[in-house]
C-alpha cells in the first residue's frame, strides 16, 4: 500500500468521522433543547397554578378579615349577630381548609405565617364568643366578669393589632413569589 493511498483513506476516514460527530452532536443538542422547553413549560404551568392558588389564599384571608371585624364591631343590644358570626367562622373554616389541601405549594415560612393567623383568628373568636355567652349572667362576679371583658378586649387586639402586622408579611411573601417583590 503506498502512502498516497494510506493518506487519502485517513482523509476520507477522518471527514466521515467528524461528519457523524457533527450529526450527533446536533442530535444531541437538539434533544436538549426540546427537553429543556419541556421543562419550562411544566415549570410555567406549576408557577401559574401556584399563582392561582396564592390569589385564592388571599382572597379567603380577605373575607375573613371583613367577616371576623363585622362580628366582633357590629352588634345589637342583644349582642352580636350570629348570623355573622356562622359566617366568620365558615370562612374561617374555608380558609384553613383550602390551605390544607394546598400547603405543598408553600415554604415552611408561609406555612408558619398561615399558622399563627388561623391561630390568632380562631383565639379571638373563640374569645369574643366566650364574652358574648357570658355576658350579663356573672354580673354579680365581679372577677368573672373582668375576665370575659378581658378576654373581648384581647380578641379584639388580635384582630385589629396583631393580624394586620402577620397579615402584611404574608402578603410580601406572596408577593414575592409571584415576582412582583424582589
Amino acid at each position: 500500500m503506498e502512502w498516497t493511498q494510506l493518506l487519502k483513506d485517513l482523509g476520507i476516514f477522518s471527514i466521515a468521522i467528524t461528519a457523524i460527530g457533527f450529526v450527533a452532536r446536533a442530535v444531541f443538542n437538539h434533544s436538549l433543547d426540546l427537553l429543556s422547553k419541556k421543562e419550562v413549560i411544566k415549570f410555567s404551568k406549576l408557577h401559574e397554578e401556584r399563582a392561582q392558588i396564592v390569589k385564592n389564599l388571599y382572597e379567603k384571608l380577605i373575607k375573613i378579615r371583613k367577616s371576623m371585624n363585622r362580628f366582633m364591631i357590629f352588634y345589637g343590644p342583644e349582642g352580636p349577630n350570629l348570623e355573622e358570626g356562622k359566617t366568620a367562622y365558615s370562612n374561617l373554616v374555608n380558609f384553613i381548609d383550602y390551605f390544607d389541601n394546598n400547603q405543598i405549594f408553600f415554604s415552611e415560612k408561609i406555612c408558619s405565617s398561615i399558622e399563627e393567623i388561623r391561630s390568632n383568628y380562631m383565639d379571638a373568636y373563640t374569645g369574643f364568643i366566650s364574652y358574648e355567652s357570658f355576658r350579663g349572667q356573672f354580673k354579680h362576679d365581679k372577677e368573672i366578669s373582668t375576665k370575659d371583658f378581658d378576654s373581648k378586649n384581647k380578641a379584639w387586639d388580635k384582630i385589629s393589632k396583631m393580624l394586620p402586622l402577620l397579615e402584611r408579611e404574608l402578603v410580601n411573601e406572596f408577593r414575592r413569589i409571584l415576582g412582583v417583590l424582589e
